[in-house]
């Protein structure tokens, strides 16, 4: 299974990383189940 981190910046939008969440997402369900999102920050809330 490949893992995938997703990083997010100071100030990203959450349409920004909607896309990649729901593709990867999308994946699990529809797809062969070949990828696992993981996100980890530095700060425990996300502005």
């Amino acid at each position: 299974m490949k893992k995938v981190l997703l990083l997010l910046a100071d100030g990203f939008e959450t349409f920004e990383a909607s896309v990649f969440i729901d593709v990867i997402g999308w994946n699990l369900v529809e797809g062969d189940n070949s990828t696992e999102l993981f996100t980890c920050g530095l700060k425990t809330i996300v502005r």
